[in-house]
């Protein structure tokens, strides 16, 4: 039996403003931070991802999951560019409020 993904219930709307809003229900706002986090990590993409961490941050997210979630993806993409992540995690968390 194969497996069968429908996508007929999930939008993606990109207003013409503000980069990509999503209407996915799924996942909460903590758990999908996380999962952009690493993607934009991957890619390398610091300036987005230092967006994505702050947001993380204001979602719940605590600095130690953050550094976690960057920790396990090293494993598996690269040490490399994993120092780069780090490296713009940490500057928004030195940055933020309090």
């Amino acid at each position: 039996m194969l497996l069968q993904l429908s996508l007929s219930h999930y939008r993606i709307q990109l207003p013409k403003t503000v980069g990509v809003k999503s209407g996915l229900v799924g996942l909460f706002q903590k758990t999908r931070r996380p999962i952009t986090i690493t993607a934009l990590a991957v890619l390398k993409v610091a300036a987005a991802l230092k967006v994505h961490v702050r947001g993380a941050l204001r979602n719940g997210c605590t600095v130690e999951e953050i550094q976690e979630v960057l920790l396990q993806f090293a494993v598996y993409c690269g040490v490399p560019a994993c120092i780069e992540a780090f490296r713009a995690a940490k500057e928004v968390i030195e940055d933020r409020p309090g």
